[in-house]
């Protein structure tokens, strides 16, 4: 979830609702697929880990960050999780985020490779207008892989299409 500066309370409850709403999609359990959560600013913070129980609390109770939005970070924090604690199986990485910052996009498009190689579908929720077309495209090359959501009031709308394109038994970190 984007918790970076800039990002409102009611924003990031937003997006907290709609994690919660898209895991019951997964129907992430602890006997069915698993799902982990972060927050990210300029730093990472795990929320929920697979190996976690409780994840819609825990989801409710995540903090904002409060700092510049990196996301070249949260994406290597995903490989990370993936490559040392990820499950056999499709793998998936739903980000949200609610802007762009100015950054080198070769480094996004190389930890975004990186996740790719892992074997993991990226799908990215971006809420609001502020968002940079080469950025986007540097997360994931395709186009129907990105959710442009203008008004974060639609967001919980977006729960269905997202989880449609992306269903089926799997290990997702939502972002």
């Amino acid at each position: 979830m984007d918790g970076s500066k800039g990002v409102s309370e009611q924003l990031y409850s937003r997006q907290k609702d709609f994690v919660k709403a898209l895991a019951t999609q997964f129907y992430v359990s602890p006997n069915g697929p698993r799902a982990s959560g972060a927050a990210y600013g300029e730093d990472v913070s795990t929320i929920v880990d697979f190996n976690e129980n409780d994840f819609a609390r825990k989801i409710s109770e995540a903090k904002l960050i409060k700092t510049p939005r990196r996301i070249e970070r949260v994406l290597q924090h995903a490989a990370q999780m993936f490559a040392s604690r990820g499950k056999d199986g499709p793998k998936i990485v739903v980000l949200l985020t609610a802007g762009s910052r100015q950054q080198d996009s070769r480094l996004i498009e190389s930890t975004s490779e990186r996740l790719r190689n892992l074997g993991t579908k990226i799908y990215v929720v971006a809420m609001g207008v502020n968002h940079s077309p080469q950025q986007l495209n540097a997360i994931t090359p395709s186009a129907q892989d990105v959710f442009r959501i203008t008004s974060p009031d639609n967001l919980l709308s977006y729960v269905r299409p997202v989880a449609k394109s992306s269903k089926c038994n799997v290990n997702v970190i939502v972002l």
